[in-house]
């Protein structure tokens, strides 16, 4: 195959002239034979342009690189500053930092964390006065907008100021729960705030949850002993272990609902024993009022104007009830002990009370005795309990 010696493109080997770059082509065939090229001057532009873009790529490159390690030396320093508490000097070194390079995350992030640390500081100036208004509300809001500024943040010195808010927090509910004791609040009240107490977690959180504690327990033990002196032992136990909800290593509460178990125990054992007892009293006296209820006062013979025989008497009661219907069988016999006579006669009145007399008289008229020397004996006196 031919080529042109010139560019090197393929030729007919009857051509003169070149198609491809137009130059004469030489007349000895051999020459044509030979595939050669030459540089075409036209592939300078864009390796120039290849070239130049490399040189300033580079360039720019090394221009972004020498910004970027100055960002990150101001950062460097920034953050020492912060952990020497230097702030605003942190401040600084993070804008200077953000000025070589804008996009920097970390420096911005340390920047817009100062920033906030800086309004809240201005913030914080304000609690005192708002603890001494007691307006304890408003103070706890200004520490829930703080805390809600580093939801997007996060790091150490986040964590630090975290606590330096939650510390605040601990200073205003704790000035809140000490004017709330000091207006005697109720047990009930007594109660929550010593949860609230005992969600703070430092010395004086702890001090003074450990003295509503104690108020809670002397409230309780007075209560429930009030309620022991009454013999009201299930009101006492219940108020006891209340207390031990909210007390419950309390010794003195402890020791108080044992007591009130024995005295409970005491206090049934001895109710029983008076039952039984009262119950015996009451089968004795239950005996006493069926059998031996009346006692014969007198009975006596005597005659009418008629010479009629006439027997009157008098019993009394003996009863620790009432008794009703009491009669009384007698009989009638001479001096020589020989009976005549018998009868059966009501004694009045018809009910008799405790230690109450009753009488009763019957006339006998029918009786045709010469013998005027009569005697008379009791053989029987019955009545009914009620």
């Amino acid at each position: 195959m031919f080529h042109c010696p010139h560019c090197g493109a393929a030729i007919h080997e009857n051509e003169h002239f070149c198609v491809t770059c137009g130059k004469k082509l030489p007349i000895d065939l051999d020459e044509r034979l030979k595939e050669t090229k030459q540089f075409n001057k036209w592939w300078f532009m864009p390796i120039g342009i290849a070239a130049l873009t490399l040189f300033i790529s580079l360039f720019y490159f090394l221009i972004l690189q020498t910004k970027y390690e100055q960002a990150k030396h101001h950062y460097t320093l920034g953050a020492d500053y912060i952990e020497e508490k230097k702030y605003e000097d942190a401040l600084n070194e993070f804008e200077v930092s953000l000025s070589y390079h804008t996009s920097f995350k970390q420096a911005r992030i340390a920047h817009d964390f100062l920033e906030i640390a800086e309004e809240i500081e201005r913030g914080l100036e304000d609690i005192p006065a708002l603890i001494k208004d007691k307006q304890y509300k408003e103070a706890l809001e200004k520490i829930d907008t703080f805390e809600n500024e580093f939801d997007h943040l996060q790091g150490q010195a986040v964590n630090d100021y975290l606590n330096k808010l939650a510390t605040e927090r601990d200073k205003i509910e704790l000035a809140e729960i000490e004017e709330k004791l000091a207006n005697s609040p109720s047990v009930d009240k007594l109660k929550i705030l010593l949860w609230d107490a005992e969600s703070i977690s430092n010395d004086d959180g702890i001090r003074i949850a450990e003295e509503i504690r104690e108020e809670i327990v002397d409230y309780t033990f007075a209560k429930a002993s009030d309620h022991l002196n009454n013999n009201q032992f299930n009101d006492a136990l219940l108020i006891v272990d209340d207390g031990l909800k909210y007390a419950s290593d309390s010794t003195k509460l402890q020791g108080l609902k044992t007591t009130i178990a024995k005295e409970k125990s005491a206090f049934e054992t001895a109710q029983q024993e008076r039952i039984e007892q009262a119950v015996t009293i009451a089968e004795e006296e239950d005996q006493h009022n069926r059998n031996d209820a009346i006692k014969l006062d007198h009975v006596e013979v005597d005659y009418n104007e008629q010479g009629n025989i006439i027997v009157n008497g008098k019993v009394k009661s003996a009863a620790t009830v009432p008794i009703t219907s009491v009669f009384v069988e007698y009989e009638l016999y001479t001096k020589g002990n020989e009976p005549f006579e018998t009868n059966r006669v009501f004694v009045f009145p018809e009910i008799l009370y405790p230690d109450e007399d009753g009488n009763f008289e019957f006339t006998h008229y029918d009786l045709d005795i010469e013998d005027t020397d009569i005697l008379v004996n009791v053989n029987k006196i019955t009545w009914y309990v009620d």
